[in-house]
């Protein structure tokens, strides 16, 4: 990611752009890599975030049933031959399908905070305010694609 927002400060960023230093520590800072950078990953969060979730679903699905015997324990009533214990919520190929459903609304949502966050941020500091607007959102979309992709070939593992 870091490669990629070098390239856009590269790229998108004005000829005569002139980025104001900071201090000498790093949160203070300044570079066109940072001003780049920054909003570029703040657009991201939606689709991490939402990657992060989907993750967690295998586990809610296929574990969650155990809740109750467990809780059974507690009280002496619990047993480990229960049938919640063996059940699941759903099964492996219909757990993708909600891991694929969260990502795309991640996806949307982090497309969506792209454009908004380019418009904002990058485009004072561009040539060409469409084209680095289309790019973040396009970013946004292959980081979306490249997580569905591995949720397919992972095929809901724990």
């Amino acid at each position: 990611m870091a490669a990629l927002s070098w390239a856009f400060s590269r790229f998108f960023a004005a000829r005569d752009l002139v980025v104001p230093y900071g201090g000498q520590s790093f949160i203070s800072r300044t570079s066109k890599f940072r001003a780049f950078f920054l909003p570029l990953m703040y657009s991201l969060i939606p689709v991490v975030g939402s990657d992060y979730f989907a993750r967690q679903l295998p586990k809610l699905f296929k574990h969650a049933t155990r809740i109750v015997p467990a809780v059974g324990h507690l009280f002496g009533a619990g047993s480990t031959t229960s049938s919640l214990y063996k059940a699941q919520l759903l099964a492996d190929p219909s757990i993708v399908v909600v891991q694929l459903i969260v990502i795309i609304l991640g996806t949307l949502a982090s497309m969506w905070a792209s454009w908004r966050i380019a418009k904002r941020d990058l485009v004072p500091l561009t040539d060409h305010p469409r084209g680095v607007q289309v790019a973040a959102v396009s970013l946004a979309a292959v980081c979306g694609v490249a997580a569905s992709v591995l949720y397919v070939l992972m095929s809901a593992a724990d």
